[in-house]
């Protein structure tokens, strides 16, 4: 593949760049250089089509492998329906391939071949309006941010983030949020909050997370520890230890009070044969007794 792509410095001020893991980025730029600079022919859906500027035909696999080493194909999922929120692309998938158009194309990669056709006034003025779009105002920004981080888009962030776990690995995450809630005086943890604990969980293998979270809620002596605790545990933990680890169920649950049960029950005992003892001593007694009026006949 030949040929070069723009990358605007505004983007370093945009959510969809600052707020994102650097797997995401990766893939951001390597999305970018995958997009047809100009108008191509392919099949699609069995019909032939005509994939314009800022279009590709591609799979997973292939994002995948096009963005080289250390990137995976739930990152691959995960950075598309994120891209696909923020209106950076469109993404229409089948069964075996999947058409992804770069929204706005045009206005960030195609200003030389317009500009050769122009005079150099036109193309002044034109450069300007484009930088002005492309580059917002402090308010602007300002507004963008707040707009994007609004309460309203967290729960379908977190959502994209929870697809990688199997419903078992969902199963010990909420029992962990449920947990960690009591390290707060306010008894609560935003959304805000959340959002980011799954997004640095969303750096390490998922049986990793399983495993540390799992440690964190089966010890009740680590239940004042806050989050940082736990992502200690992740980082420290590789894939294959943590399997290892919960196959053996070495952090099963234990049923409580045992020992206690059992010495009630031996106290039960001794009263029981104590209570006995003295019924014997009693009856004892009254035949001493009966023995004694027999010798002393009314």
């Amino acid at each position: 593949m030949n040929g070069w792509i723009k990358l605007h410095r505004c983007l370093m001020d945009k959510p969809i760049w600052f707020e994102s893991t650097p797997e995401q980025k990766t893939i951001f730029i390597t999305l970018l250089m995958m997009a047809n600079h100009q108008g191509k022919e392919w099949e699609w859906q069995g019909e032939k089509y005509t994939a314009d500027p800022g279009q590709f035909i591609t799979s997973l696999d292939s994002i995948v492998k096009n963005c080289g080493k250390g990137i995976t194909i739930q990152n691959v999922r995960t950075a598309l329906k994120r891209f696909e929120k923020y209106g950076f692309l469109t993404n229409q998938s089948t069964n075996k391939s999947r058409l992804i158009t770069i929204v706005n194309w045009g206005i960030y990669q195609s200003l030389d071949a317009e500009a050769n056709k122009q005079p150099t006034k036109q193309l002044t003025s034109n450069q300007q309006a484009i930088n002005k779009e492309l580059t917002p105002n402090k308010k602007e920004r300002k507004q963008e941010s707040k707009n994007e981080i609004n309460k309203e888009h967290i729960p379908s962030q977190i959502e994209n983030l929870r697809v990688r776990y199997s419903e078992n690995q969902l199963k010990v995450i909420d029992d962990y949020l449920a947990i960690i809630v009591h390290t707060r005086t306010s008894g609560k943890i935003s959304d805000s909050v959340i959002l980011k604990m799954y997004e640095t969980w969303d750096k390490h293998p998922a049986i990793c997370v399983e495993y540390g979270l799992k440690t964190h809620a089966e010890n009740p002596a680590l239940h004042s520890k806050k989050e940082n605790y736990t992502l200690g545990i992740i980082r420290n933990t590789s894939a294959e230890e943590a399997a290892s680890k919960l196959n053996a169920n070495q952090y099963s649950n234990v049923t409580p009070f045992r020992k206690k049960d059992s010495l009630f029950t031996q106290s039960e005992e001794s009263k029981r044969r104590q209570a006995a003892s003295a019924a014997t001593v009693t009856d004892e007694k009254w035949q001493e007794t009966l023995n004694e009026l027999e010798e002393f006949p009314f």
